[in-house]
């Protein structure tokens, strides 16, 4: 239980932090403001809250065969346009 308590901690500091994201900001290589450069920069995770079900349950099915607060998925995005 003790480490639920942790991992629940540490993910809450994780978004409250991740709240604190600011404006986007564009970067102009000259006064004239003819090249433009913007980006966009996301990563997103999902944590399995509980475990999986198996076929001997007959509950369900979920793969892969996961123990609750497991990492199940991450991605990162960056979208960059150069105009």
């Amino acid at each position: 239980m003790e480490k639920k308590r942790w991992v629940l901690a540490g993910g809450l500091c994780v978004f409250l932090l991740l709240g604190l994201v600011t404006q986007g900001e564009t970067l102009f290589i000259d006064d004239k403001k003819s090249l433009e450069i913007s980006a966009k920069v996301q990563t997103r995770a999902t944590v399995r809250l509980q475990e999986s079900d198996t076929e001997e349950n007959l509950k369900g099915y979920s793969w892969p065969e996961v123990d609750s607060w497991d990492l199940v998925q991450h991605r990162n995005l960056a979208l960059v346009e150069i105009n």
